[in-house]
C-alpha cells in the first residue's frame, strides 16, 4: 500500500477516533505544526507543540495529535512521486506575519492528489499552518501554496510543503 492522501489534527479528545469538529479543539496554547508523508509513501506523521513549551511554559490540559493516511495499492496510480520544498520565513524583530510556500509536480503531465505542510520545531509554537490553496494557471502546472501565520513572538519559521503527484 502507498499513501495517496494525508491529513492530521490536534484535539483534546480522549477517544481514539478523530475528534468532532466542534468541542474538542484545544485552546490556542496548542499549535498544530502539520503533517507529512515519508519518502517511500508508506507512513504519515503529524506534529503539534505547546506555545513556549521549549521555554518551560506548559499547558495544563491533555491533548493529542493524530495523523491520517489514505492508502491504495500502487498499481491503481501511475508513477507516484513525493515532491517537497522548504522555505525559511519571518525574522527576529520583524513584523512579517505570514509565510507562503509554493510547490508543483515535476511535469505538466502529472497532477496533484495529496498535499501537506509542516512547521519546524525551532519556531517554538509561534507559527501555525493556516491554509492550502491551489493555482491552475493556463500555461502552468497545478500548484499548491501552503500558508503559515505567526500568532505570537517574532521568530523565524522553517516551513516545508509536500505534494503527492501521479501521472494523468
Amino acid at each position: 500500500m502507498k499513501v495517496v492522501g494525508m491529513g492530521g489534527e490536534v484535539s483534546n479528545s480522549v477517544d481514539s477516533h478523530p475528534a468532532a469538529l466542534v468541542g474538542n479543539i484545544p485552546l490556542a496554547k496548542v499549535v498544530f505544526q502539520g503533517f507529512e508523508a515519508d519518502q517511500d509513501l508508506t507512513k504519515v506523521s503529524a506534529r503539534a507543540t505547546e506555545v513556549d513549551a521549549p521555554l518551560g511554559d506548559s499547558f495544563e490540559q491533555s491533548w493529542k495529535v493524530t495523523a491520517i493516511a489514505a492508502c491504495a495499492l500502487p498499481f491503481y496510480f501511475d508513477d507516484l512521486e513525493l515532491m517537497r520544498t522548504a522555505s525559511l520565513g519571518g525574522c527576529l524583530g520583524c513584523i512579517e506575519t505570514e509565510n507562503k510556500v509554493g510547490i508543483a509536480c515535476s511535469s505538466k503531465n502529472k497532477r496533484i492528489i495529496g498535499a501537506a505542510s509542516t512547521i519546524g520545531d525551532s519556531d517554538m509554537g509561534h507559527w501555525y499552518l493556516h491554509r492550502f490553496s491551489r493555482s491552475n494557471g493556463f500555461a502552468f502546472q497545478n500548484q499548491i501554496y501552503a500558508e503559515a501565520y505567526r500568532n505570537t513572538g517574532s521568530g523565524i519559521v522553517d516551513q516545508t510543503a509536500y505534494i503527492i503527484c501521479v501521472s494523468k
